[in-house]
């Protein structure tokens, strides 16, 4: 009886193991089932823990792509202000530039004003004094230019201010100023000069440089301008002093000085022509044309 029983066990055994190579065997292997053709591969079972971790490293994820599409919007609309900025510092620069240039240049001619040059003397006196020379103060008075806005108009009064302006400004050398101190007066600063004969010179070329004719809403205009010299510190050490001296010059200068000439240019008579005018500035009338050319219709004032 125990023999049986002990070949039974033996027999039980062996089945338990043939048994348990079956379902723990690789794939593949005798006694092994294989999964169906096409079947899904089992779930991974993750742990709690892990699935909590990547959820929250999903989270950080999502916050950070939101933080730098703010950043982006952030830095783009900056770059858009500091765009709108810079348009309006160029806007307030130039409309400072604008007011300071208004503030110091006649609006007219575009010289220096008298604020302007008396700003300049201040230096170049400054400067006569430590190299021991000159400053010259021409005071340039246009002959009969009231006439010329009467007769003519003051539209071509203002385009006969520029032409002078536009010839002084040529006639000066760099370190020089010209300004137009008012109506039909100039004056030309000339710091660092050696004598009279210096200024003197350069009165003469002015004078040359503006009598030159000139085409003028079909009239050719020939200037003539008395000017006055004034010498620091010779005539005098302040600015004021200067230009007293200066005018009193010029005075003296008008009454030896030539005549503007003005002369409309053939087919350019206009409807009332403009008379000839004498020192009185009564009408002396107007010569006719002759069968060689036409009559010329002028204007001479001294």
């Amino acid at each position: 009886m125990k023999l049986v029983n002990s070949a039974t066990a033996r027999r039980n055994r062996a089945g338990t193991i043939r048994q348990a190579g079956r379902i723990r065997g690789p794939q593949g292997q005798a006694g092994c089932p294989k999964p169906a053709t096409g079947a899904n591969p089992p779930a991974v079972l993750v742990p709690s823990s892990q699935s909590a971790a990547v959820r929250a490293l999903n989270r950080t994820i999502v916050e950070y792509q939101r933080q730098n599409w703010l950043a982006h919007a952030l830095i783009e609309h900056l770059i858009r202000r500091n765009i709108a900025l810079e348009q309006q510092l160029k806007q307030v620069t130039n409309r400072e530039a604008q007011a300071r240039r208004l503030a110091y240049h006649d609006a007219l001619t575009g010289l220096p004003n008298r604020t302007l040059l008396e700003d300049r003397f201040s230096q170049a006196i400054s400067l006569a004094r430590r190299q021991r020379k000159l400053v010259a103060m021409l005071l340039i008075d246009l002959d009969g230019f009231k006439s010329i806005n009467d007769n003519l108009g003051h539209i071509t009064g203002d385009k006969l201010l520029r032409m002078v302006a536009a010839r002084l400004a040529a006639s000066i050398r760099g370190a020089d100023t010209v300004c137009r101190y008012g109506g039909d007066e100039f004056v030309v600063m000339l710091p660092e000069v050696e004598g009279r004969a210096m200024a003197a010179a350069a009165a003469d070329k002015i004078r040359a440089a503006l009598d030159e004719p000139e085409l003028v809403e079909g009239y050719e205009i020939r200037m003539t301008a008395s000017i006055g010299i004034a010498l620091y510190p010779v005539d005098g050490k302040s600015y004021e002093q200067l230009i007293k001296h200066a005018d009193d010059a010029m005075y003296r200068d008008k009454a030896g000085s030539g005549r503007a000439s003005i002369t409309a240019l053939p087919g350019n008579k206009p409807a009332d022509a403009a008379p000839e005018v004498n020192d009185g500035n009564k009408v002396r009338g107007i010569s006719g044309g002759t069968d060689q050319g036409p009559a010329a219709y002028g204007v001479r004032i001294s």
